[in-house]
């Protein structure tokens, strides 16, 4: 378990998690806009993002997911994923999407992207109803034999419980 000190910055509303390399942490603050980043080997800490209409700018962030050496942000005020590239978290538009509320990747490095706005899921451009999606959502992504027919499972929990969805 990771356990940060209360003299860290503080975090009002916090929606989504990811851990990168280094040890680092990435904590997605709803509420204020912005990422709190964590080194948890020296103990630096940092804001990525902040209020504003630009590339790195958030509005209410929620999602978050590694892959392919950067943070992935569901950047869900301002319709979008954003992409802050490693090491320097150099920001650029991913994808714009409608309410992106949570990512995920695989061991692939491919992307699922949970809209709100439209219900749906969107994996490497595979896109598919999640049928009742029911308020914030949890996801996760597995395979079921690595490499094996590309068999990959998506793992949705929301207001309704937890369910397994075949994707291909």
């Amino acid at each position: 378990a990771i356990v940060v000190p209360t003299t860290y910055p503080y975090v009002r509303e916090a929606s989504g998690i990811a851990l990168g390399p280094c040890n680092a942490v990435f904590v997605a603050d709803t509420a204020h806009d912005r990422i709190l980043y964590i080194d948890m080997l020296c103990g630096a800490r940092a804001w990525v993002g902040g209020s504003g209409a630009g590339p790195g700018a958030l509005h209410a962030p929620r999602g978050l997911a590694f892959g392919n050496d950067a943070l992935l942000v569901a950047d869900s005020g301002h319709a979008r994923v954003q992409h802050f590239a490693l090491p320097a978290l150099e920001a650029s538009l991913a994808w714009t999407v409608a309410q992106p509320i949570a990512l995920a990747t695989d061991s692939k490095d491919r992307v699922l992207v949970v809209d709100a706005g439209s219900k749906r899921f969107d994996l490497a451009g595979f896109l598919e109803l999640i049928p009742g999606i029911f308020g914030d959502v949890v996801i996760g992504i597995g395979n079921c034999l690595p490499d094996a027919l590309d068999d990959v499972f998506i793992f949705v929990l929301d207001g309704f419980g937890i369910r397994r969805i075949l994707s291909r």
